[in-house]
């Protein structure tokens, strides 16, 4: 008999990211189900493999500085400011 270590976080993350990234969208995905009661909410359906793509993208170009970001409260100003002034 092999003694096995606990399995942890960082063992299960270093082993996810060792599958295919299909596996990895598929793998998430599931946890989110589970997280919320193992069923599947039909008003946030999941996510297709293309739009988890665009995310991590996205999410990439942030933390790379090439993405250009805007404070939510000045944007929510300027769309009060152009309701109430409309061009």
């Amino acid at each position: 008999m092999t003694a096995t270590s606990p399995l942890t976080v960082d063992a299960v993350l270093e082993a996810a990211l060792k599958l295919p990234v299909d596996a990895q969208y598929e793998l998430a995905s599931r946890l989110e189900a589970e997280l919320h009661g193992g069923e599947e909410d039909e008003s946030n359906p999941p996510l297709s493999k293309e739009w988890m793509e665009e995310l991590h993208r996205r999410a990439k170009d942030e933390d790379d500085g090439l993405a250009e970001t805007y404070d939510l409260d000045s944007v929510l100003d300027e769309a009060r400011d152009s309701l109430k002034h409309p061009a």
